[in-house]
């Protein structure tokens, strides 16, 4: 493999923030190998396009665990729908979620 993944934004930032030589050379020494495996098993093809994956997948997760709490709270009552006096719009309170107008419940 060659080194033009030295050149990628992501690990050119990376390296910037490794400040002990010894890690930075271990894993100059043994990223390669998991770039390859990525590379062969993954439509991934440089490293930022992992790292956005992986963000993606995180932002996915954290969606679905914010849904999953809310539901939590609605089938234990927490959740109480509210009036919000700015455009007429309903959404929902609770110690989860929180509007930032004026609130009457209806």
């Amino acid at each position: 493999m060659n080194n033009s993944w030295l050149e990628d934004p992501v690990i050119t930032e990376w390296f910037d923030i490794i400040k002990n030589q010894r890690t930075a050379a271990n894993y100059r020494r043994e990223f390669p190998y998991y770039l390859e495996f990525v590379q062969a098993n993954t439509e991934y093809k440089t490293p930022s396009q992992i790292i956005e994956s992986r963000i993606q997948q995180l932002r996915s997760q954290a969606r679905a665990l914010m849904h999953q709490n809310i539901v939590e709270a609605c089938s234990m009552g927490q959740l109480q729908r509210m009036y919000c006096n700015h455009g007429n719009q309903n959404y929902l309170q609770s110690p989860i979620l929180s509007g930032t107008c004026n609130q009457k419940s209806i």
